[in-house]
């Protein structure tokens, strides 16, 4: 039994060299940025069918937030693993809320597999029957009413990649939403992905797409 306990040492620990090596190797080793967030009041797309011909005189409107960004990676042939975008909208709707804060939503959808580039567009969506209660029943005619600011981090193997904002200021790797908890309302489960919503099977090329949460 003694030459198999002296083998069996040093074949465990190169199992287990190989096993983190692997581990390692597999990590997104990539470097990704912000270029631009612009968020937009889109109206719900129409699909014609034959035999469905029902319509309504106003449109709902959705908030869109179109990201652009970027990955950049030695190995211009690779592919990502899951990145996660996390969202900050900062609404402008303190008068409608009873505890007199605006409300903070916030959201992550993971991407996977991103090929290299420099204009690659993420979406996230905000839903018509959301804002409306948000904002007491009616949808801010602009985004400037709507929208006092909106962040953005994108994060890979669960450190922070990148961020930025639309209008304020970012210190180090802190955003705006990481202070003044105690003055806005945070509300999660409003941010949805593009494939939860009427807009899933448009501008499929331009997209990245996220993957398929419960």
């Amino acid at each position: 039994m003694k030459p198999y306990s002296t083998l069996g040492t040093p074949i465990a620990v190169i199992f287990l060299i190989a096993a983190f090596t692997a581990i390692v190797c597999a990590e997104d080793t990539s470097t990704y940025k912000i270029n631009k967030i612009e968020p937009a009041f889109l109206d719900s797309p129409e699909i014609s069918a034959s035999n469905y011909r029902k319509q309504v005189k106003t449109k709902a409107k959705w908030l869109e937030v179109d990201l652009s960004l970027e990955r950049v990676d030695r190995d211009e042939k690779s592919f990502s693993g899951d990145v996660v975008i996390n969202y900050y909208i900062l609404l402008n709707n303190a008068k409608h809320q009873t505890d007199g804060k605006p409300v903070l939503l916030t959201g992550s959808i993971t991407l996977s597999d991103i090929p290299v580039g420099r204009q690659l567009h993420a979406a996230a969506f905000v839903s018509p029957q959301a804002l409306l209660k948000l904002f007491g029943g009616k949808i801010p005619a602009t985004l400037s009413q709507a929208i006092t600011d909106l962040g953005i981090t994108i994060t890979a193997n669960d450190q922070l990649a990148s961020i930025d904002t639309l209008k304020g200021t970012v210190v180090g790797e802190k955003g705006w939403w990481d202070s003044g908890a105690d003055e806005m309302t945070n509300v999660t489960g409003l941010v949805l992905q593009k494939e939860k919503t009427p807009f899933a099977n448009l501008s499929w090329d331009y997209y990245l797409p996220a993957k398929i949460s419960p």
